[in-house]
């Protein structure tokens, strides 16, 4: 415990009170020798006088618990001054006593400080104890969603190739969607986790062809704006894919021919104009590349 008090009569007379009851205890003089001390050692209470020559005990506070947020601070005063009490609570006092007070007072709060000290202190602990956990169980969770993800992903593969294996004119057609579609998606501004669905549900979207033999359509009868942009986004993918890819019964269109054939036939009835649009810009630009690299080559 520190005594700070610029009375000498005062902080030795507290001093050896505190010590009858068993308490290790130091003394200073000022609020800047109280500061020095707290540099070189720790201390569970002080107690402060608050008029002091050079730096009242209100200026000492601040200072004291930023090198100690754990220290119990309690201020003296000769003045019952009511604006000065709540001055000193704000600033992180613990408690305020009025000179000339009973030792047996002091005595009490110092205990009701050390106590509330404490409670404070293992309040911290378990607040950082639960942030660990919570931190600690969203990393499992993180973890096991990259499992099940990895795990999704795996079956997908599985019944790609088995699609594939079932139609050859099939083969590759649902990583070409996958790719062009997320390429739409970042052409049209969505978010890079739409993206990433969009990109995945490419992969999938014919998985449904393994055990279907013929259809009526799509049962609940969905529209327009009313079919989800990245359906809307398959939709048109899917439909360039499957005219720029040979069938037993043609050969493929080529990339502008295609452009042009949905923009005349398709745009507003199967592609949703926005979507056509970030398409055409994906395709023609893929094509500058190429014929860019061909220049190079």
């Amino acid at each position: 415990m520190l005594i700070v008090d610029d009375e000498e009569t005062i902080r030795t007379a507290l001093a050896r009170f505190l010590r009858t009851r068993g308490y290790e205890v130091e003394v200073a003089e000022s609020g800047i020798a109280a500061l020095v001390m707290l540099e070189r050692q720790r201390f569970m209470v002080i107690v402060c006088d608050i008029r002091m020559p050079g730096m009242t005990g209100l200026e000492v506070v601040p200072e004291a618990l930023q090198l100690d947020a754990d220290l119990a601070i309690l201020m003296l005063s000769a003045v019952n001054d009511a604006p000065t009490a709540t001055d000193a609570l704000s600033h992180g006092a613990m408690d305020y006593l009025v000179k000339p007070i009973e030792l047996i007072d002091l005595q009490a709060a110092v205990e009701r400080s050390t106590h509330r000290r404490q409670l404070e202190i293992e309040r911290r602990r378990v607040e950082l104890h639960v942030r660990e956990e919570v931190a600690t169980r969203t990393s499992e969770l993180e973890k096991e969603k990259a499992a099940l993800h990895a795990l999704t992903i795996g079956v997908a593969e599985t019944l790609i190739n088995a699609m594939d294996a079932k139609d050859v004119y099939l083969r590759g057609h649902s990583s070409r969607v996958a790719d062009q579609a997320a390429s739409i998606a970042e052409e049209m501004g969505l978010d890079a986790d739409i993206v990433e669905n969009v990109r995945l549900a490419g992969r999938l979207h014919d998985v449904g062809k393994i055990g279907i033999r013929d259809g009526g359509g799509y049962p609940r009868g969905l529209a327009g704006d009313q079919i989800t942009i990245g359906g809307r986004i398959l939709a048109a993918c899917d439909a360039f894919d499957a005219l720029t890819s040979r069938r037993a019964f043609r050969e493929a269109m080529d990339r502008r021919e295609t452009i042009a054939y949905l923009e005349q036939n398709e745009l507003g009835r199967l592609l949703d104009p926005d979507v056509f649009m970030a398409l055409k810009k994906v395709v023609l630009r893929r094509k500058t590349l190429t014929f860019i690299d061909d220049l190079h080559a």
